[in-house]
């Protein structure tokens, strides 16, 4: 019976949407930000046996779960490089890389404000087994580290604060720009520290470890038991004191939108 009620729900929010060209919108897409990231590997889990022949550089980040590396991703026959960024999670952390990885792996996730996956793999190391998530690297760091280094204009304020809001709605949608069907996801740990900053001054959303899929399949129940997750400095008061409408799927969205206010 409680399934049947959020299917309802998830049903009453979904809007039927007509397909349209969207040939212009994913080109776009495709050469978002310049980032010399190449396309053979994008959007791919790497199940080959010879893994991508990346040489580690600095730690650029340390969350709970996993640290960032910059890293070179070598070309085949030359000395040139792909600058990349390297999320490396340690065999305890499995569930977090796969819930990443599973996200990343939904081909309707890609959006100009969404960090830009390249491929996900199991290594084997001297210190134990590994799970990598590789994406694009962004020099300019986390929000949290350039707001701390740089006076922003009010220009910039728009164009860092409206590509945040457009990346989180397109999280959030059930549909693409080209209008095909899609999954919402809700992030549920949204900070300044989760948010990139790019050379043009935009943001993309990064660190899905502990986001969910708003699948219609869901029940009430799945979802009490998806945990009440996230940091409490930005967690919604209804996520805080337990009483989410588990009923309705806007109520996830709507403690996002709380997060990046």
């Amino acid at each position: 019976h409680k399934k049947r009620k959020l299917n309802k729900a998830w049903e009453k929010n979904v809007k039927p949407r007509k397909h349209k060209d969207c040939s212009d919108v994913c080109a776009i897409m495709l050469d978002d930000d310049r980032s010399d990231i190449s396309s053979t590997c994008a959007n791919n889990i790497n199940h080959n046996t010879e893994l991508l022949p990346i040489e580690l550089d600095i730690v650029v980040g340390k969350g709970r779960f996993a640290e960032v590396y910059k890293a070179k991703l070598k070309q085949n026959t030359s000395e040139q490089y792909e600058t990349v960024a390297v999320k490396i999670f340690p065999y305890e952390e499995y569930a977090s890389w796969k819930t990443e990885k599973d996200i990343f792996s939904d081909v309707n996730l890609k959006h100009e404000n969404i960090l830009q996956f390249l491929t996900a793999e199991e290594r084997k190391t001297d210190l134990g087994k590994q799970y990598w998530l590789i994406t694009a690297f962004h020099a300019r760091g986390n929000l949290q580290e350039y707001l701390t280094r740089h006076i922003i204009s009010w220009e910039d304020l728009w164009k860092l604060g409206g590509s945040l809001a457009r990346g989180i709605a397109h999280l959030h949608s059930d549909h693409t720009p080209c209008g095909r069907p899609k999954t919402p996801i809700v992030h549920r740990d949204l900070k300044s520290s989760n948010i990139l900053v790019k050379n043009d001054l935009t943001c993309c959303l990064c660190d899905f470890g502990l986001s969910l899929r708003l699948d219609p399949s869901l029940s009430v129940d799945d979802l009490a038991n998806s945990g009440q997750v996230g940091t409490a400095r930005y967690m919604a008061p209804e996520v805080l004191e337990s009483r989410m409408n588990l009923e309705n799927v806007e109520s996830f969205k709507q403690t996002d939108v709380y997060s990046m206010a």
